[in-house]
């Protein structure tokens, strides 16, 4: 008897551990996240690496929601210069991956800016994002 008591015991406890859970995963889906939202587009990123060949593989990638027309720019910078500038553009998905060989002595960095237009072809966001610095 006392085997089937412990055993109801750590049942009932579990369901209500399980229970209590619930209201905080609740709340959790209600709270703001703090990603940007952008006009025109769902996506934007950019992503820099540096091979210990100086080889850089640059990229940017964003999505045009529906209705709106994208021109995707990955600009590869050094020492806050542009050096090297990728576009591509049209609607839906867009991803830009290509590289480059750097030089020593000097910090790098991508920048993936886009230019949204609606389907009048009005201009209606430029939103851009940076990789951090990169030395090399």
């Amino acid at each position: 008897m006392k085997r089937k008591t412990i055993r109801s015991f750590c049942a009932i406890l579990s369901i209500i551990c399980i229970l209590s859970l619930l209201p905080i995963q609740a709340i959790a889906a209600q709270m703001p996240t703090d990603s940007p939202q952008y006009t025109g587009i769902s996506t934007i990123s950019a992503n820099l690496d540096i091979s210990t060949s100086g080889y850089a593989t640059c990229s940017g990638a964003t999505r045009g929601n529906t209705g709106y027309t994208v021109e995707l720019v990955v600009q590869l910078k050094q020492d806050g210069t542009t050096i090297k500038t990728w576009r591509e553009s049209g609607t839906g998905y867009h991803n830009i991956s290509e590289g480059y060989y750097v030089t020593k002595g000097h910090n790098y960095q991508v920048v993936t800016t886009v230019n949204v237009r609606n389907s009048a072809g009005t201009l209606v966001s430029t939103p851009s994002i940076s990789t951090s610095l990169k030395s090399y």
